[in-house]
């Protein structure tokens, strides 16, 4: 889906809700097959075990007919709780195709977990080279026992940040120097992938 054609009559930067609610729904599609597969193979599991317990204690009752009679009992109520179980994740699955979640708190720390993660891999692909210097800059800085030589000239992220304490500009960090970086024009994709993949994280 291309992102600008999701807009419809939102100020620039906002999308409707079903932009998302399609991501969410696309995933939750691919999981009717394996929850059937899985309810398929623990059916054949139990049939197989129950069949061997029901030999195991009734075959030597009334000749055999004993041992059929429980078999088919049992198979019958066996197939009975399979079906139900089919037509119940049906129903989770149909019940999941309106996303919605009262798990506020949970919801929003992981998006903004998954926001910042995914900020930071589209810093890493536009400013990899800036990334890396601020990140080089950090890790000397958590590591140096002793200050540096103060005649010794600035240089590179050194002479941006004593650039911002000369003017006025108290307290900056070397990661907070990514901050000065224009908008990315991807923010409302990164908004809308965050939400989605908080939904199934902590939704």
């Amino acid at each position: 889906m291309n992102l600008l054609s999701a807009r419809t009559r939102e100020l620039p930067g906002n999308y409707p809700f079903v932009v998302q609610e399609t991501f969410i729904k696309v995933s939750i599609d691919q999981w009717r097959e394996p929850s059937l597969a899985l309810c398929q193979t623990v059916y054949n599991t139990l049939s197989v075990q129950l069949k061997a317990l029901v030999k195991t204690h009734f075959q030597s009752f009334g000749q055999g007919h004993l041992e059929q009679r429980i078999r088919t009992i049992l198979q019958q109520h066996l197939k009975e709780c399979y079906e139900r179980a089919q037509r119940s994740i049906d129903w989770v699955i149909a019940l999941e195709n309106r996303p919605f979640s009262t798990n506020e708190h949970y919801f929003f720390d992981y998006r903004e977990k998954f926001l910042a993660h995914y900020r930071g891999t589209r810093q890493q692909q536009r400013n990899g080279s800036l990334v890396q210097s601020i990140s080089s800059y950090a890790d000397q800085a958590a590591v140096v026992d002793q200050p540096s030589d103060p005649d010794a000239p600035l240089r590179g992220i050194a002479k941006v940040l004593s650039g911002l304490a000369e003017m006025g500009f108290q307290g900056i960090i070397a990661e907070n120097l990514i901050k000065l970086l224009p908008a990315d024009e991807m923010e409302p994709a990164l908004n809308i992938m965050a939400d989605s993949r908080a939904y199934f994280q902590g939704g």
